[in-house]
């Protein structure tokens, strides 16, 4: 019985002492092992803010606080809740990090008005000039239900939406228009005659409009056209806007053969010769003088006695001085108020068909000076059956709006006979009509619609 006291002892002596040593042991290792804590457990950052882990790091213990291993999954950038894990030895510790955003963005738009057409959108990267955020930035527009798709001018927002759901606002100011789709229109292209060496300014008298650009360009194809060899020739015009619409348009240009006149004319029987002043002719019985001296190249000299409403045709002598009348034709000048002006002129361009200022056609136009023309009563249409039958019977009374007209056998016959550049004077006489009278008129029975819509003297004429 003592021999098992005795035992039970020392066992339970050295139990001790191996508990005592083991607790000692620990000691020591807990107070020699590397150890660290935390500041906090859980953090929260602005987004886009540095993170740098071991800032969080309270004390470190038989370690460099460098020696602590750190999993950091933390992005600053983008939103959410982070676990960051630390481990050092036997010891491991977490930190919740969470990333939120409560900046709204910076946001900068254009300094100037932008311009956008009305079929398109407006483009948000045009309008902005810069926008800066930690997170991803959604740009919107806000038109506060503008309809903007109608061209004008407007003030709008640009809304900077961040992923926090901050937002920044500003106001842009924004002009709309419609595309330009249509080309620009190429006006008086209008069909010539001349005749071979005239002068042409190909360009002269076109005009070209467009209903957005206010200049748009003009080219001209000429072909082959060649003002010193007869022919017919076709010009063609191109006219584009800004924006590259584009028109095109063609005249036809007739070169005639260069017409070398009658250095003189058969003298009328019992018609005595001029013996006056060659340089300053004054008709029997007139008083407006005016140069009869001849030209080369010009077989008459047209003159026309506004007070008589009569047309003189003069030829030249033997002296080629243009003192032999050789037709007479009765015409209509200007009524009043819109008087046919009064001069020498050298006539110029010529048209088979001429869009006058009244909206009718004119034909064999033969120009005077400006908008002052020879030229056929007119008609509706450019068409021989659209006469303008009332005016017709005016013939030999002023008439018009500033122009001679003539019937179309006496305009044929200035615009076949008197080569391009023939003399004209323009003068006033009101005692006498001219050496050869003033011829009758021709009429348009008025009240026969078959045949009153052509003139009579129309070489076509059906009836």
């Amino acid at each position: 019985m003592d021999i098992n006291k005795k035992s039970t002892k020392t066992i339970l002596a050295g139990l001790g002492f191996t508990i005592l040593l083991l607790t000692g042991y620990l000691l020591f290792v807990g107070f020699c092992s590397p150890n660290f804590e935390l500041s906090k457990n859980e953090v929260t950052i602005e987004a886009g803010e540095e993170f740098e882990p071991l800032e969080y790091v309270s004390f470190v213990k038989n370690a460099e606080l460098y020696d602590i291993e750190v999993n950091n999954p933390v992005m600053t950038g983008i939103l959410g809740t982070y676990e960051v894990k630390y481990k050092l030895g036997s010891r491991n510790e977490t930190l919740l990090v969470t990333v939120e955003d409560t900046t709204a963005p910076e946001l900068n738009l254009a300094k100037w008005d932008l311009c956008f057409y009305t079929d398109e959108e407006v483009n948000l990267a045009l309008l902005t000039e810069s926008v800066k955020d930690a997170t991803d930035v959604t740009l919107n527009l806000d038109t506060d239900g503008q309809e903007i798709s109608v061209a004008g001018d407007y003030t709008i927002k640009v809304v900077a939406s961040d992923a926090g759901g901050n937002e920044t606002v500003k106001l842009a100011r924004i002009h709309t228009k419609n595309r330009d789709t249509t080309p620009p229109e190429i006006l008086d292209v209008k069909d010539l005659v001349i005749t071979q060496g005239d002068a042409l300014d190909l360009i002269s008298g076109i005009t070209v409009t467009d209903d957005l650009d206010p200049e748009p360009s003009i080219e001209i194809e000429p072909g082959d056209f060649d003002k010193d060899t007869p022919g017919e020739y076709v010009i063609t015009y191109v006219a584009k806007d800004r924006t590259g619409n584009e028109a095109t348009a063609t005249r036809n240009v007739t070169v005639n053969p260069k017409i070398v006149g009658p250095l003189m004319v058969e003298r009328p029987e019992g018609m005595a010769p001029f013996t006056g002043d060659v340089t300053n002719f004054i008709p029997e019985g007139g008083s407006v003088g005016w140069d009869a001296t001849g030209r080369l190249d010009q077989p008459y000299l047209v003159c026309v006695n506004r007070a008589m409403c009569t047309v003189t045709v003069y030829g030249r002598d033997e002296n080629t001085n243009y003192t032999i009348p050789v037709k007479a034709f009765a015409c209509s000048v200007g009524r009043e108020g819109h008087e046919t002006i009064t001069g020498t002129y050298k006539t110029t361009d010529r048209f088979p068909w001429c869009y006058m200022v009244d909206g009718t056609w004119g034909r064999y136009a033969i120009r005077i000076s400006g908008g002052y023309m020879f030229h056929s009563i007119g008609y509706f249409d450019k068409s021989e059956d659209t006469l303008e039958y009332d005016e017709f019977n005016k013939l030999g009374s002023p008439a018009s709006l500033g122009c001679v007209r003539l019937c179309l056998s006496d305009i044929y016959w200035l615009y076949a006979y008197c080569p391009t550049g023939f003399r004209t004077v323009i003068y006033d006489d009101p005692t006498f009509a001219g050496p050869l009278g003033k011829p009758t008129p021709p009429m348009v029975d008025t009240s026969n619609e078959l045949t009153r819509n052509w003139d009579p003297t129309d070489p076509e004429y059906p009836y």
